[in-house]
């Protein structure tokens, strides 16, 4: 199998949804285990324990059902921007055609996992530490985050602050969340957390952004810059190309909207 062929097969099996079929139900693993110990057969039986549990707990305990849903989106949402990453600045040969299916595999999963999130934001709110922990609920904003739909984004960023406030939701994580809406839309950003290439994407007010940051748990806006984006950034230089990059800013944006 030659290593396109291998990308595709991985694309197919990774993305595709979990079969939770008969097979995986409790009823059919609970006459296993019965069969089991019918013949004495103890190995079989302790093994098969574990998944008899997790069945259980996936038909009886909404919370934990959802739980596995979020962990198992995360994984495909992370897996296929590692993918579409590494394919694009690696040496595999793939034709731009094979680069924008696998792009709109990505649009295309990310599409579904706003009609998804949406459910759960209706049905659950914001996913809290108490009740989620705190690894799934950062998972759902990891997911979250890369919706589209604005009217999600804005459903999901109330409620997510509705948990922040409670200390129930990660503070950073909500500031990201805000200036992903205003990347979207082609807003200024409120915490300055968004580039577009090197370039910090425009700040409504750079004199209260680094308070603000500061209010959630992040460094000065010329500290980040330096470290991944800029070693050159400095306020002043920002307010001399501002013009320059909301130029730029808004071209990316009626790309990014043309595809």
């Amino acid at each position: 199998m030659n290593k396109l062929a291998k990308i595709i097969a991985f694309v197919s099996i990774a993305f595709s949804p979990i079969n939770m079929n008969a097979q995986n139900s409790f009823n059919n693993i609970m006459n296993g285990l019965v069969g089991h110990f019918d013949v004495n057969d103890s190995i079989a039986f302790h093994q098969g324990l574990d998944s008899l549990y997790e069945a259980y707990c996936r038909e009886n305990d909404s919370v934990y059902s959802v739980s596995h849903d979020i962990s198992r989106r995360f994984r495909q949402d992370q897996a296929i921007r590692i993918m579409y990453t590494s394919i694009n600045q690696s040496d595999y040969k793939l034709s731009k055609e094979k680069k924008i299916w696998l792009r709109n595999q990505m649009e295309q999963m990310d599409c579904k996992n706003g009609v998804w999130c949406n459910m759960i934001l209706d049905k659950f709110g914001f996913p809290d530490y108490d009740d989620f922990g705190n690894e799934i609920s950062d998972h759902f904003w990891n997911i979250l985050q890369h919706v589209t739909d604005t009217t999600v984004l804005i459903k999901g960023i109330k409620l997510m602050k509705v948990q922040v406030d409670k200390h129930q939701a990660t503070a950073w994580e909500y500031a990201y969340l805000v200036d992903r809406l205003a990347l979207n839309t082609c807003k200024e950003q409120t915490y300055g957390t968004q580039h577009v290439g090197q370039y910090l994407v425009p700040v409504k007010d750079p004199s209260q952004v680094d308070k603000l940051r500061a209010s959630v748990g992040l460094s000065a806006v010329i500290d980040e810059m330096h470290a991944d984006f800029d070693p050159n950034f400095s306020w002043g230089k920002y307010h001399q190309t501002l013009d320059k990059n909301w130029s730029s800013y808004k071209n990316w944006f009626n790309s990014k909207t043309k595809k």
